[in-house]
Parts: C-alpha cells; structure tokens; sequence
C-alpha cells in the first residue's frame, strides 16, 4: 500500500480506509492494536500508522460509547423514522422545495466496448444491494418517514447522441448533463437520484449519476465505482459477482443511531461546543459584489483549479513536522486566508466529517457525514506554523466530540435564525482523497467528466479533492454575492497565500502576501496621481494674477453688493495693509467671525496677503465654543462685524470690526502689498493657509493646519476636474467652518468665474434656494446630501447647464438619481478635513436602463494624492477587499494645532514612499478598490455598528427606507439607552401619512435581512442639521422622548382569538408559557417541533406557515396570516375550537 492513504482529510477517514483494507485498530490503553490481513500493512504503511498514533488513540477512545451497543437489524414491515442527518436535508427540501443544493453530481467518459444490456444490469444490482437507493420519503402524519421500493427498479436512463454532428456533441452533451443537474430530486416520488447513460460513438459513452445526498456521502462514490465495477464485469463474464455481503443496511444504522442519541450518549459532549461557541459569533463579511438578499438562496457557481503534485509534497512535509494531516494544513491555510480577506480574527469554518467509525457501514453506501465547527480567534503577528498548531490543536478536539450531531448543536445553542446566512459559519472546508478509487469498470476505462453543482452550501465553500499526482480544488461561491471576477482573483490570492505559508511557514498571517507584482503595478498606478501644479505659489497668488488678467470681471455677488476682480483685490490689500498696522504678521492667527458675504472674502484674502491664516469662526456657534476656537488658536486679532461683536468677548486690542460700508480701494493699498513682500513678511507656500475646527471624539474640537501648497493643489486639480472656467456662476452655500467652502469661495476666483454669495436664510430655505439657483443662472452648486435633499424636497424641478458637486457625507442611491434628473452632470466628493477639502472625486452617470440602480462611487484621488486601502496589519488591500483608506500627497495637512501626541496617531510615516519624511493619514473609512479603478466607500469605520454580532452599515438601511414612497429624509443610528442594550433607531420625516412601523418593516425585508431592520421608528418633521448641513446626530431624541409610529389595528393578545389558539398550540407542543411577541425557535422550538406545528395548523385552518418566515416571525405576526375570525366566535381550546374560530364550523 502507497502513501497516500495516510493524508487524509480527517484521522476518521484514515481509519475508515484503513477498515476498508480489513485493517482494524483499538485502542488497549496506551497501545494501538493492528489487526490485518497479510502483507496489507506494509513499512510504509506501518511507519504512517505509528507517526499518528497520538491521534489515532484519541479518536478511538471517543467510540468507546458507540461501540458498546450493537448494531441490529430492524424490521421493514412499517414505516421507518429517518436518520438525523436526513432529517435536516429533508427539512430544507420542505423549505425549499425546488432546491438543488443536495443534488451530487458525477459524470464519467466510459472508453472501450460497453454492453449496455450488461451495464444496465450491473446498475440494477447496485441498486438492488444498497437499500438506500430505493428509499422515498413521506409524510406519516406529523413525522416524516421513510419507505423502500421493491428491488428491481430498472431506473438507468440512456440517450444516444450519435445522430449530434460530432463537433457540437459535447456541447450539447454539457447542455444535457447541466439540465439534469439542475433539476431537483422529488424525494417522496423516489427514486433518490438520476442516472442516465450517454452514448456518443460505438466505443464512448458518458455515464450521469446524481444521488441526494440525503442518501449518498462522499465516500459513497468509492464505495458505488467498486461494487458497479465487481458486477458489470461478472455480469459480461456470465459469472457471480465477487462481493462480501452486506451485514446491515442504512436503516439499520440510522435506527441505531437514533436510539444511540436518544440514551443521551451525544449530551456529554455537548458543554465542549457550547463553551467553544459561546459569545458573539460575528459572521464573516467577505469582499462581496452584490448586497446581501434577505434569504440565502443556495445559487451558486464555482472556479476550479489544479494544485500541483510539487505543492502537496510541501503540505505533507509541513504537516509530518507538525504531527498533522495534510487537511489540518489545507484548513490552516484556508483559516488564514479567510481572516485576510474578511478583515476578522475571530474565524469559524465548518468542515464535514465521514462518520463511518463502525465496521459495519464500511462498505455501505448512505449518509454517514457530521459537520463540525472549528473556531479560531487568529493572531495575525502569529507565524503560520503558530496557526497550523492551533489549527490541529482545535481540530483533535473537534473530532474528540464528534459525536453530537450538527442540527442538535444548533438546537442547543439557541443559534438565533438569520436567513440571510448560514448559522454558526459562512464558509465550508473540505478534503478528500480519491486516488485509490476505481479507474476502470471491467474492460472500460474511467475519466471524470467534471459536473459541478450550481449551488453551494454557504457563501463560499473550498473543496479539495486529492489525486496520488495533483489535486482538483474547487472553489464554490453564491452568485448572490459573487461575480466570477471576484472568486477568480481570490483563488489566485489564495494560492500566493498558500505558496507564501508553505515557503516561510514562520512568517507572520499578517505578512504572508495575497498580491502578486501585476496586481501591486495596477494598485500604485491607481493610487498615486502626479500632474504639475505651481507649488511656490500662494493662494491669494492665484487670485492676483486673475484678477490680472480679468480686472473688470464680476468676481463676487453678495446680495447687492458686486466686486470686479480689481475692487476685491484693492479691498483686499487695503485691508491686508490694516492687518499689518494691527501687527499681524507671517506666522499669526487671525480669527474670522463672519457670516457668509463679500467681507468674509475680502478678509480672506487680505489675511493671506499679510502672511497669517485665518481661523473661521462661525457666528451661529455657541460663545463658548468660539472662546475655545480663539484661545486654542492663539489668534491675534479677531475681524468680525457689529452682530459678531456681540458674540464674543474679546479684548480691544485685539479686535478689528468692519463696518457697513464697503472697504474702499484706497492708493497706497498696491504699495502695501509691495513692501510686504520687500520686508520678506509674506507666508511662503508651507506656511498654513488656514486652520479648520472639526469635532474630537474626546468632545474638545481639534484645530486642522491647512498649508498654502495643499489648497493651490487642492483649486488646481478641482479647475481640471470635476472643472470650472471663467463662464461659470457658482452658488456658495456652506458656512465658511466647514472646509468645503474653500472650493466655493476661492476656485471660482482663480479662473475667473463668479461667485454668488448665498445667505444663511436662503439656505435654509429651499424655495428660496431653488429660486436663486434660477435667478443667478448659476451653472455649479456644492453642498451635502442633506442640502440637495432639502432642495428638492420643496419641489425644485432642477436647471439645465447645472454642475451639482455633492459631499461631506455619502450620497444615497435614491438622491442621486433625482440629481441627474435634475442636473447636467453630478459629481461625488469625497475627503476629510486632513487633507485638504476633497482627495478624490467620480462622476456618476445614469443607469444604463430605466430598472438599474445608480453605481455609486468616490471616482479616483485628484492630482498629486495617495490613496492606500490598508488592513489593520498595514498590508496593501488587493482589489475588491475593504479597509481603511489612508490618504498621502500633497494635499496632507501640517498637524492638529497643538495636539502632537494625535497628530502622530492620526498621521503616520509612509511606507510605500522614498520619501522618508511622507506621511499619510488615517482616515477611519472603510473602503475598497474596485475592478474599474474607482473607490467604494463603505462608511466610517467607527459608524459601522454590530448588532447581535452582525456588522452593520446603517447607510445601507436608509437607502433601502428612502425607496419608500411616503419617506422622504431617513437616518439610522445605533442607540444604547439602557447599558447593553444596543438597538437600530430609523427617524423619518414623510411627504404625507407616515407607514406604520409594520409597514416599513414589510418594506425593509424585502430587500435586507432580518438582523438590519431597526427596532424603532420615529418620525420627525424634520432631521436636525449642524451648521456645516450634515446630519446633527446628537439632536437626535431618544425614542422615548418622541413618539414610535404607532402599529394599526393590532390585535389585543387576549381577545384575538387567533393569537389565543396559536398560543395554545404552540404550548402544547413546546411543553411551556407562549408570549404573543415570541419567536418559536428562541423559546425552546427546533426544525422538527416547527414542522409539527406546521402540519397541525395547516389540518385545523388551510394555511400553511413557511418556515422561514416561522424563523424570523413572532406568534402575532404569523397569526395575522390566519384568516379572520367567524362573526360571533368565541374563544376555547384545542384544534376544534380553532377550526370553529376561522371558519364558524364544527371540527
């Protein structure tokens, strides 16, 4: 006997084909006792049985129970209870009845003389030996049972494809082989598969066989090559097969095994799983194409690939040094990969097991399968061979307790129903080794023709099976979720991850590389930009040489007040000249405390011109903020207007107030400028421009020093793209506090456009919003979401020529589509205040059909910039994997004022530049490449939430409310009112009546799963804005300080009599008190105690409950699915008294 025998998935796989051989272990103590035919265990052989003889003495003494009741056979004089394991299949085939996930498919090219007669024959009698093959199931009141057919079926379809021009035979041979892969199995009807014999010339044929897995396991296919092949090849030698009787069949096993669970031999086991799982299980978010539906619906597709014979030798090595199995190898891989791809370190991967430890199933075929549960919480500075330990440490404890069967573990843990997933894991692994299976039937040889099925258990499943040469792996995903594109690039990560793991298995997970040097070009080409820019040159620079060139120009409206580029520049150095009188100087800080107007402008400038920054200071504010904003700063001189003066206490002498009249050109204004520049008094491009107060987590504003060089980058690149020229009219509309006013009021006047000053009130009003847009003719427009909202929800029907920039805060699907309606073209921005107003922006097109939803992007970093996506290890994200994106170049701010130990958190060196002195900052967003090149922005980090252990983009929820005809502003937040109680709050404001909070949960759920609809709706007539027009979160009321939209009509639990009846059903067969609002499965129900209640209210009423909607439904909610109650019934117990309540007859 070869080697390979040894490298098995699973040590109960090796004994299994150690069995299979007449080999027979026990374990005697300390001892392992062999007992074999002669010349079976050779030295080879017995050198790998002693290298695993650790595990191989664990794994027996876990059968010391099993082994101690005999296996007997029963009766099949009645119907016969299915086997656990079938139960559960069964169960989902009631759930869904047309799915195919258990379908198994198998195809393969049969070369030489075939004897169809002979063939058809040997099939029979395959069927004949494994009663299995002939089961049905049904159901016998509210249990499902099983029944056998008689022993000849003659079921083997054949076709003859001859007559196909050969050339397109085998395409339509594939046509056919999918056709019957995708059709589900009527298990009630039997038999249970489909087998069908191809004929494509004298000497080929193609032989389909696709058994259930309900009665089929991988172990199965061996086990059928080997017998078809004993009796096709006695069948055309006119002889007796070579066969060793069956002792028992299927049934027998699976009654055993019942009655073995039901002596409660599982229950020991049972504290192992439940302390291993325990706590929040978040389920892995994979680099997803597509959003998650609401119901996982097993559609799937798969990518394959070889894995050389040179790389199994590594994993067989790996795994001899670490006292493994290849599998633990392949699964340490897989973990690993996983934990980088889903940016999590808290793993769990399902693997199934065989379950054949019983010599007596050795030869059968059936469904002898576990799945386990392997739960790692990963360290990423860990090496691989720290992982591969754990890795076999978990599984060797996995397989001590695998005697308790995967739907029992589910009941146990009360695994909360979520059916937009799979419970407890999201990704399978599994190994098998197939090279000692049958290569030949009789004189035919035997290829695989390969015939994947087009479903898949979970999101994604990577399945291996082994050759004596290579291996085939395949690589299962849901087309939910998954564009081919996607898995195609994740096989090749995998693979540079597995050859990296194999290469330097002392290398950190963290460090092990998943992009290959092609991939690495695409990911710096896209990520650092460089374009010329006049980087010695100031802001107030630019402005002067325009005003140069356009002097007579209308460069600011402001109301009725107009300035020509010249009078701006000459009230500008005026002014400039006064700040110096004042004693502000290169390096000072003067404070801003003026509304949106032609002053503020001017002050802007002369501050630029006199070699300080400007601080603005937003009138609106609270005084103690704005004490803060000026102490903090250290300004020297505060410039506000009367109202302004009112607002702050600030010395005399330190406090410059413009009048009403305008600030006249005066001659000696162009004099000033010049000797200041003469005096060297004037800032140089490194110097700060400006410094913006923005919110600190720690409730103290932090200030953002902006140099001169970032925003002559920042203006120079806008001008280029999204783009302005000298015919432009933009509307400013953002409060000079928040930094995208900087493109409003300053890109405009270095290309000499105008800029049409937008007051306080008008913003607010979007009737008077939408009749300036007009008036002015104004051809761009910048503001938020939550400003273009307000636009349009006060019926603006939009203006032709209009450039609508759109940012600060992510722009929802729904609101972009009204936009193009609206617009001429819109522009997603996206940047913090770190690095300079915006780092990237994208044009959003319309869909390309009337039905499609808008792509929704942040375009690519503007000139100059470099954007990383980083995990939290610091590796380069590969395309389509989120992390947090760090932003580079140019545009990076000098630091927090005064704040180093966060400036040194927040901006970090580079590690990608040959600058040693680069930094990038950290941005907190999450976000990713995409294949195109554009950036997809997936919210704060610190925004997503975890509910219940999911993570949660409360975005995504708003969009999906916004869809609601009624609704027109939505906001999702997370609430903790009371400690540990975290709940999803949606607050609405309606054009008309607001849904009820039924109905906008119907509406939800049509579109998200059940873990993101919020608990509480509360509607507002308004959302509370913060000055700069974003979301003010924290004005928020609590749900209990307003009021939750009311449900209609809701029934009364204890005068509904469909509520009373349900309730009493439901007590009588989980045996405790019901509630109305509680959910049958979180209060002590399983699959098989639903499907009973199923099948008792469908007799009483007609009405059938899916058993999905059971999962995520609550008692009232499913009784509102019975009909009405007769006119004048009254309330009793039992099933009668229901039959009376719903229809008003007697039962």
């Amino acid at each position: 006997m070869d080697n390979g025998p040894t490298n098995r998935q699973t040590i109960g796989d090796f004994i299994a084909e150690l069995n299979r051989l007449g080999v027979v272990l026990a374990a005697d103590g300390d001892r392992l006792r062999i007992s074999a035919p002669k010349g079976v265990v050779d030295s080879t052989l017995a050198e790998r049985i002693g290298s695993l003889k650790p595990m191989l003495l664990q794994h027996l003494r876990t059968l010391t129970d099993a082994e101690s009741m005999p296996i007997t056979i029963i009766a099949r004089d009645r119907p016969l209870p299915l086997g656990s394991v079938q139960q559960r299949m069964w169960l989902h085939n009631q759930i869904e009845p047309d799915t195919v996930l258990y379908n198994l498919p198998a195809a393969w090219r049969l070369s030489g003389p075939l004897d169809p007669v002979a063939f058809s024959s040997a099939f029979d009698a395959v069927v004949e030996r494994h009663e299995v093959l002939r089961v049905s199931i049904r159901m016998d009141g509210e249990v499902p049972v099983q029944t056998f057919a008689p022993r000849r079926m003659h079921t083997l379809m054949t076709e003859d494809m001859r007559s196909i021009p050969e050339d397109r035979r085998d395409v339509v041979l594939m046509e056919r082989l999918h056709a019957l892969r995708d059709a589900a199995i009527d298990l009630e009807a039997g038999p249970p598969y489909r087998a069908c014999l191809f004929q494509l010339s004298v000497h080929e044929h193609v032989f389909f066989l696709m058994p259930h897995h309900v009665v089929w396991d991988g172990w199965s296919f061996d086990i059928f090559l080997r017998d078809f092949d004993a009796l096709y090849s006695a069948a055309i030698a006119g002889r007796q097969p070579h066969l060793p009787s069956l002792p028992i069949q299927y049934i027998d096993f699976a009654n055993w095994h019942r009655a073995w669970l039901d002596r409660g031999n599982a229950q020991k086991h049972l504290p192992f799983w439940t302390e291993n799982l325990a706590g929040e299980r978040p389920p892995i978010e994979f680099p997803i194409d597509h959003p998650r539906p609401p119901r996982f619906s097993h559609r799937g597709n798969w990518e394959e690939f070889t894995i050389p014979g040179k790389t199994l030798a590594l994993v067989a090595q790996l795994a001899s040094q670490h006292h493994g199995t290849p599998f633990m190898v392949f699964l340490a891989a897989w973990m690993g990969f996983v934990s980088r791809i889903g940016g999590q370190t808290d793993v769990v991967v399902g693997i199934p097991i065989q379950a054949r430890q019983r010599l007596e199933v050795t030869d059968l075929i059936g469904c002898f399968v576990n799945t386990l549960c392997i739960r790692l919480k990963l360290d990423p500075a860990a090496s691989f061979s720290r992982l591969l330990v754990a890795v076999r440490g978990a599984c060797l404890d996995a397989y001590e307790h695998q005697e308790t069967p995967f739907e029992m573990l589910l009941d146990r843990l009360s695994v909360r129903r979520d059916p937009s997933r799979t419970p407890l894991f999201q990704t399978l692994f599994s190994h098998q080794q197939v090279g000692r299976r049958v290569h030949r039937i009789g004189p035919l040889s035997l290829a695989q023709v390969h015939v994947n099925p087009a479903s898949t258990p979970t999101d994604l499943m990577f399945a291996i099976m082994e050759d004596t040469t290579a291996a085939r792996a395949v690589i299962h995903y849901s087309t939910d979720l998954f564009e081919p594109r996607t898995i195609h690039m994740l096989r090749q990560r995998f693979e540079r991850f597995l050859d990296a793991a194999l290469a330097t298995p002392e290398c950190a997970i963290a460090n092990l590389p998943l992009l290959a040097g092609q991939e690495l070009a695409v990911l710096e080409q896209w990520g650092e930009t460089t374009a010329a820019f006049p980087e010695n040159t100031r802001i107030d620079q630019l402005f002067d040489a325009q005003a140069a060139r356009t002097p007579e120009a209308i460069a600011v409206r402001d109301g009725d007040i107009t300035l020509s580029y010249a009078q701006l520049r000459d009230q500008s150095n005026r002014l400039a000249q006064a700040l110096r009188a004042r004693g502000v100087v290169r390096g000072t800080v003067v404070g801003l405390c003026l509304d949106r107007s032609a002053r503020l402008i001017v002050s802007q400038l002369a501050v630029f011109k006199s070699g300080a920054a400007y601080v603005p200071m937003d009138p609106m504010y609270p005084a103690d903020r704005l004490h803060f904003m000026a102490a903090d700063s250290q300004i020297c001189l505060l410039i506000t207007d009367p109202q302004g003066q009112q607002l702050i206490d600030w010395p005399t002498q330190q406090l410059l107030v413009l009048g009403n009249d305008p600030l006249a050109p005066s001659a000696s204004s162009d004099r000033a400028a010049a000797s200041a520049t003469e005096r060297g008094m004037e800032a140089q491009p490194e110097d700060p421009a400006y410094v913006i107060y923005t919110s600190g987590s720690s409730g103290r504003p932090k200030g953002v020093r902006i140099p001169h060089r970032a925003v002559v980058n920042f203006l120079t690149s806008m001008a280029r793209q999204p783009g302005m020229s000298g015919a432009d009219r933009l509307l400013a509309v953002t409060t000079p506090c928040f930094d995208i006013s900087v493109l409003e009021l300053f890109l405009p006047l270095i290309v000499g456009a105008q800029v049409v000053l937008c007051r306080r009130e008008q913003s607010l009003d979007g009737e008077a919003l939408a009749g300036l847009l007009a008036s002015e003719r104004i051809t761009v427009m910048q503001a938020t979401p939550s400003m273009w909202r307000l636009l349009i929800d006060e019926g603006w029907h939009g203006a032709p020529g209009l450039k609508a920039l759109c940012g600060g805060e992510p722009l929802p699907e729904d609101l972009a589509r009204e936009l193009l309606r609206r617009c001429d073209s819109l522009w997603n921005m996206y940047g913090p205040t770190e690095t300079t107003v915006w780092s990237t922006c994208g044009r959003i097109e319309p869909p390309e059909s009337a039905g499609a939803a808008v792509d929704i992007h942040i375009g690519r970093p503007i000139a100059n910039t470099a954007v990383h996506i980083l995990d939290p290890s610091g590796q380069r994200c590969p395309i389509g994997i989120a992390g947090e994106l760090y932003i580079g170049g140019a545009g990076l701010a000098l630091d927090y004022l005064g704040r180093p130990e966060l400036t040194a958190e927040r901006f970090v060196a580079d590690p990608f530049s040959s600058d040693a002195h680069a930094r990038l900052y950290r941005t907190g967003d999450r976000a990713r490449w995409r294949y195109d090149g554009r950036l997809e922005h997936q919210g704060r980090i610190d925004f997503q939430v975890k509910v219940r252990g999911h993570r949660i983009e409360p975005g995504e929820i708003e969009s999906v409310l916004l869809e609601h005809p009624n609704i027109v502003r939505a906001v999702v937040v997370t609430r903790e009112d009371r400690p540990g109680d975290v709940r999803l709050t949606a607050y609405l404001v309606a054009t008309r009546e607001i849904p009820s909070a039924k109905a906008l949960r119907e509406h939800l759920r049509e579109k998200l799963p059940e873990y993101m609809l919020p608990h509480h709706y509360v509607a507002l007539d308004r959302i509370p804005l913060l000055p700069n027009g974003k979301t003010d979160r924290n004005a928020l009321p609590a749900p209990t300080d307003t009021f939750d939209i009311p449900e209609p009509n809701v029934p009364d639990s204890d005068t509904d009599v469909r509520i009373v009846q349900l309730r009493q059903i439901w007590m009588d067969i989980l045996g405790s008190p019901v509630d109305a609002d509680d959910n049958f499965f979180e209060i002590g129900g399983d699959s098989m105690l639903a499907l009973r209640m199923i099948t008792r209210v469908q007799r009483a009423t007609g009405i059938r409950f899916n058993l999905i909607g059971l999962a995520t439904g609550t008692l009232r909610s499913l009784a509102q699915e019975l009909p009405a109650p007769a006119v004048g019934a009254k309330s009793g117990n039992g099933i009668g008294s229901l039959v009376r309540f719903l229809f008003g007859r007697r039962a």
